[in-house]
């Protein structure tokens, strides 16, 4: 899986909404760049509700462009 800038990003803790597992966020991706200390991959994203926040690549699941 390959991950853009711009690419719409599930991220986050799972929540079960009624009997589906759902993430908890959603949000598009603004930057990508390598950790200064393990130069693994990390992508900024921006939230739904405007929040910009860093996660690592792992555990993002891409769901549309």
């Amino acid at each position: 899986m390959r991950i853009n800038v711009g690419d719409i990003v599930r991220y986050g803790a799972y929540v079960f909404i009624g009997d589906t597992l759902e993430s908890a966020g959603v949000g598009r991706v603004i930057n990508i760049h390598n950790d200064r200390n393990t130069g693994s991959p990390i992508v900024t994203i921006t939230t739904q509700n405007k929040e910009t926040i860093e996660r690592s690549v792992k555990g993002l699941e891409v769901i549309g462009k």
